[in-house]
């Protein structure tokens, strides 16, 4: 269960899905330029998954820090090589700084 404000929690969640979805399909990462490096060189993207849907995601604070937050997913989609899968779980970190929650690598 989540430890935060329901705001704060719903917040996360939000930005969560965002990040998670621009980590396995690429799109949106230019809008996340502290979280996802420019790519050197000509190898692009090549691993990026398609039908990414996130089925879940609940917000908590990392040990009780109220500036570190983790949102823990449930996700779906299809990989490169055409397998499906369900149920994945994936977690993305998130620092408060300024007022802003960032995610973290």
């Amino acid at each position: 269960p989540s430890d935060l404000p329901d705001e704060t929690a719903d917040q996360l969640a939000a930005l969560a899905r965002a990040v998670w979805t621009a980590e396995t399909t690429g799109a949106g990462r230019d809008r996340l330029p502290g979280y996802f490096p420019p790519v050197q060189g000509a190898g692009g993207h090549p691993y990026l998954y398609t039908g990414v849907r996130v089925q879940a995601a609940i917000a908590h604070t990392v040990k009780g820090s109220p500036d570190r937050a983790a949102v823990d997913l449930l996700w779906v989609g299809t990989s490169p090589t055409g397998d499906y899968g369900d149920h994945r779980p994936a977690t993305v970190v998130f620092t408060r700084l300024n007022n802003t929650w960032e995610p973290q690598r």
